[in-house]
């Protein structure tokens, strides 16, 4: 929640009948307190609730303003009547009868399904990759949990290799490969979930290049489900707190991605202003990439909500 990284986009087309912004956003339990949220009514006079918002994420567009399929709406939060951040999704059709969008053998609301393609209910899959120079630690709500990412390492240090999962299934396979920066495999093995089934989870691994290992870019890859996911992290001597010591006279060059991994937009820029970045970009979350005489310095995120 607090770094922005659960985006919240409208399921469909249609306008803002109401919104609600500025609330508290840490709930951790039951209360009366007001939640940030968008309702948005379609074309058939179904309705959506989008609740639980982060408090100044919401979109800029106001009550009869109308929003287009997959829009940015806002940023998971914990506002309201919330154990912790999340989105409360709540669908009613054109007669105010409570809707459930999944067609299933627990629904007894309506016999179809109200997605255009329904996904699995164990919808399984990797949410996050990363590369860490610690474990994560996860705090007791409201506290703000601390990821220990990290993308730059110098050839002796422990590097943790994070995956983060929804429905991991018992004896579910992963297939974890390790790639140097000349492409060739530095290791890789098959691992296989011998615990339990999990809503959540999460699993890392290990390692350490080694003196004379390559410096440059490295790739972090896990193949799950027959979906591919990767990282790329950097091994060498240059680190993200040795920026501000790079030669004043080199090129810098801005990377703009949107969270799919798209590249947008290559600009001669340092600055992370999102005014001077992304003027022209719709309301949403992107990741900047800073690049000094092609070589890759520093990231982070940027966030667009007016």
């Amino acid at each position: 929640m607090d770094s922005l990284d659960v985006e919240i986009v409208s399921g469909a087309a249609g306008t803002i009948i109401y919104k609600s912004d500025g609330n508290f956003d840490r709930s951790c339990g039951t209360n009366t307190a007001n939640w940030n949220a968008v309702f948005i009514q379609h074309a058939d006079g179904s309705v959506a609730w989008y609740g639980h918002m982060k408090s100044g994420s919401l979109t800029p567009k106001t009550n009869g303003m109308t929003v287009t399929q997959g829009e940015y709406l806002g940023v998971v939060g914990s506002s309201g009547n919330s154990s912790g951040p999340h989105l409360h999704l709540e669908v009613y059709d054109a007669s105010n009868n409570l809707v459930d969008p999944f067609q299933g053998t627990c629904n007894s609301m309506n016999s179809v399904s109200w997605w255009a393609n329904q996904r699995p209910y164990l919808d399984r899959g990797i949410n996050h990759i990363a590369s860490n120079d610690a474990p994560p630690v996860f705090n007791p709500c409201s506290a703000q949990d601390i990821k220990n990412e990290a993308d730059y390492f110098l050839d002796t240090d422990t590097i943790f290799l994070m995956t983060y999962y929804r429905f991991l299934q018992l004896n579910d396979v992963v297939q974890i490969t390790i790639y140097q920066p000349d492409n060739s495999v530095w290791s890789s093995w098959p691992w296989t979930n011998t615990w339990a089934s999990y809503n959540a989870a999460y699993v890392y691994w290990w390692m350490i290049a080694g003196s004379g290992a390559q410096h440059g870019q490295w790739k972090f890859e896990a193949v799950y489900d027959n979906q591919t996911y990767f990282d790329y992290f950097w091994i060498g001597s240059l680190g993200v707190q040795e920026q501000n010591q790079m030669d004043p006279n080199s090129k810098p060059e801005m990377h703009i991605y949107s969270l799919d991994g798209r590249l947008l937009k290559k600009l001669q820029s340092r600055s992370t202003d999102p005014s001077q970045l992304i003027p022209e970009f719709s309301e949403g979350i992107y990741i900047w990439n800073l690049y000094e005489d092609d070589q890759p310095v520093s990231q982070g995120k940027l966030m667009k909500i007016r």
